[in-house]
C-alpha cells in the first residue's frame, strides 16, 4: 500500500491536542503529513518534532476556510503517489445548538462526529472495506 496523505489545516492552534489524538492512530501506517497553518507555532513545532513526526508545515493566507489550504497542499504533491487522501482540520466550539440528520452539529459535536472515524477500530475497518473493493 502507498502512503496516506494526510492533510491538517490548523486554523485554531489551540486544539492541536484532539488533532494529535487522532494523528497518532493513523501514525500506524505509511504516511506523509502536510499541516497548514495561518502562523508558526513554534509550541506545536516542537510537539511534531518530539513526536518523530516528518511533517511539512506551510504558513498560507487566512484565505478559503480549509478549502484553499487544501488545494495548496494539493499542488505540492503527485495524488499517485498515494492510496488514500485524508483531510482533517480544526473545529472550534459554536454555542448555538444545531442538528443535521441526527448529528449535533455544533462545533464541538461536528469536531467530535468527524474525528470519529479516525479511532484504530474504525481506521482497520474503513482499510479493510477500501481494500476490498
Amino acid at each position: 500500500m502507498k502512503p496516506f496523505l494526510i492533510h491538517i489545516h490548523l486554523f485554531y492552534p489551540e486544539l492541536w491536542w484532539c488533532v494529535k489524538r487522532y494523528l497518532l492512530n493513523l501514525m500506524t501506517y505509511p504516511c506523509r503529513v502536510y499541516i497548514t497553518q495561518v502562523e508558526d507555532h513554534p509550541d506545536i513545532q516542537e510537539d511534531i518534532e518530539a513526536m518523530g513526526l516528518n511533517a511539512t508545515l506551510i504558513n498560507v493566507v487566512n484565505r478559503g476556510y480549509d478549502v484553499a489550504p487544501f488545494l495548496e497542499v494539493l499542488k505540492r504533491v503527485q495524488l499517485d503517489d498515494f492510496s488514500y487522501v485524508i483531510k482533517m482540520h480544526t473545529k472550534r466550539h459554536i454555542p448555538r445548538r444545531m442538528w443535521l440528520q441526527g448529528i449535533e452539529v455544533t462545533g464541538a459535536g461536528w469536531r467530535d462526529y468527524m474525528y470519529e472515524c479516525l479511532t484504530s477500530t474504525n481506521i482497520a475497518r474503513w482499510l479493510t472495506e477500501f481494500e476490498n473493493k
